[in-house]
């Protein structure tokens, strides 16, 4: 290595020393990390999301049940700080912590906000849900940062193809991760099944109350108690917002009541201490990812890789001209800003990434509400929602298997009319407790639909767009959490039956704007191929 030709240029080429000396440290770091080393560290990180996110996603199904206005507003506060500070907060963070370091920095937040639940006030709980969001900004971007690293570092390490490489680090860590919601849901709800105790007689609402008159006069006269009149004066499902005489407000906002005050301390408290272990976890267990030094060529350019796309930059000195945060961020921001004023397409796709936000939040916030909780007990919504893990898994690789054989455009067209025939079943079911079965089957669905809408568009989004990826990639990840910010912004005023009726409008209006731009883009790639050919 090193050694040159007679004409004096190096085994590199014709390049400069320094040059050659850049391209000789990046090959160094080969020896940097071991392979073993390598899945160590993804291994690490793979469980720390684990362990954060699984105790945070737990803790935000139950928000709607335990919390009600406090604690959804909180939760649509989360992912409105997580949209405003994706723009420079993790490019600022990534500048001066690194990744792994940013990781840890960005997992804080999540413990504080399990703390601020033992104490669940608008003052406590809205702050640190932004805080929380801001966290979750970074904590992502920085985790993607980290596995394409040390995924890029095995590649050359091992003379394999970078991106599969990636993609299969990617898959891995999925993989794990997609347990999350499983594993902490089906802990909370034991926890609270097996502590869950019944309100005392002296604090029992007017609700209550009717209820156990109306259950007693129907027993009395051997008839069979009506769901829809049960539903009525609880306020369940459809009738959130139905006012009847002996209904002035809804039971569901009165689960706290069935519990020990302390099972939730312990619960919340257990949350934190997981949640701050997983960043320690990343701090003193993880490695910090080789670094990518920056690569100088014979036309004097610098490449450097930043959170989310490679950048190149025109350097005449031959200088390193490093581009200051602002300048990248706003940079960033500027490049967004341009591809959705100036790309029609993307403006199309904005209400189908939009309601995939909304329906997430539909189902953790009004389903586990004003059905689970409402209806089979506040012990029940862990075991329910345990169920949109193992759908999101299915939909996630189905969809991507059935996209290779039948095409994006037959798969949405199929979600949209499940999605259709689960609002429709929703807006005729009037839930009793011994359906426990089809709480499940309900939520199982909305985790298949929503993965696989996530799987379409992020799939899609590259192709529409191979010339814009960066761009795309920040549109799309605006209006989804947008959507779910807006969810639950409305979830404790919305009416249950005009907002599953304007899912029902949004999906429709979202669907076939995307099947146009799907028709538009196989028109254009067939052009293209007829173009070629001749």
């Amino acid at each position: 290595m090193g050694a040159k030709d007679n004409d004096g240029s190096s085994e590199f080429g014709n390049v400069s020393k320094e040059a050659e000396a850049t391209l000789v440290d990046e090959n160094q770091t080969k020896s940097t990390m071991s392979n073993r080393k390598v899945y160590k560290n993804l291994l690490l990180v793979t469980a720390a999301f684990l362990l954060n996110m699984g105790s945070y996603m737990t803790l935000e199904g139950l928000q709607s049940s335990l919390n009600a206005d406090a604690g959804t507003t909180s939760v649509a506060a989360v992912y409105t700080a997580f949209v405003l500070t994706s723009f420079f907060l993790p490019s600022l963070a990534m500048e001066f912590l690194k990744s792994r370091k940013a990781m840890v920095f960005g997992t804080i937040p999540y413990a504080l906000y399990s703390v601020a639940n033992c104490f669940p006030q608008p003052y406590t709980l809205i702050p640190a849900g932004i805080l929380l969001g801001a966290g979750a900004s970074v904590v992502w971007s920085a985790n993607r940062v980290y596995i394409s690293d040390i995924s890029a570092t095995y590649a050359r390490r091992n003379n394999r193809d970078e991106g599969k490489t990636t993609s299969h680090f990617y898959g891995i860590f999925w993989a794990i991760f997609s347990t999350a919601l499983i594993i902490g849901n089906v802990i909370s709800s034991g926890v609270l099944q097996a502590f869950a105790v019944q309100p005392d007689a002296a604090v029992g609402t007017a609700v209550s109350n009717a209820t156990a008159a109306y259950e007693a006069e129907y027993t009395t006269a051997a008839m069979q108690i009506d769901p829809y009149r049960l539903n009525e004066i609880k306020g369940c499902a459809l009738h959130n917002c139905d006012v009847t005489p002996d209904n002035s407000t809804s039971a569901s906002n009165d689960a706290k009541t069935e519990l020990n005050p302390a099972v939730l301390y312990i619960l919340f408290g257990s949350f934190a201490a997981i949640q701050f272990g997983s960043a320690m976890l990343l701090l003193f267990f993880a490695d910090e990812a080789p670094d990518r030094p920056p690569v100088r060529t014979e036309a004097k350019k610098m490449i450097w890789k930043s959170s989310d796309q490679e950048k190149v930059v025109e350097n005449e000195s031959g200088d390193a001209a490093d581009a200051t945060v602002t300048q990248r961020v706003t940079k960033q921001m500027l490049a967004t800003a341009k591809f959705l004023v100036q790309n029609h397409s993307a403006k199309a796709l904005i209400p189908i990434t939009i309601h995939v936000g909304v329906l997430q939040g539909y189902a953790f916030g009004q389903f586990t509400k004003y059905w689970v909780t409402c209806v089979i007990g506040i012990e029940f919504v862990g075991y329910v929602a345990s169920m949109f893990g193992i759908g999101s898994t299915l939909g996630g690789y189905g969809s991507g298997y059935l996209a290779q054989h039948a095409g994006r455009f037959v798969i949405m067209v199929v979600a949209w009319f499940v999605e259709m025939a689960l609002m429709v079943f929703l807006l005729i079911w009037e839930p009793e407790v011994g359906e426990k079965a089809l709480f499940f089957i309900t939520f199982a669905v909305f985790g298949i639909l929503h993965a696989t809408y996530k799987t379409i568009l992020t799939t899609a989004t590259t192709l529409f767009f191979s010339s814009t990826k960066e761009a795309a990639s920040a549109s799309l990840s605006i209006w989804d959490p947008l959507g779910s910010a807006i969810a639950y912004a409305i979830s404790t005023t919305a009416c249950n039956r005009i907002y599953t009726i304007c899912m029902m409008v949004l999906v429709t209006i979202g669907t076939l704007l995307y099947l146009l731009i799907e028709r538009n883009y196989k028109r254009s790639e067939k052009a293209k191929g007829d173009a070629i050919d001749t």
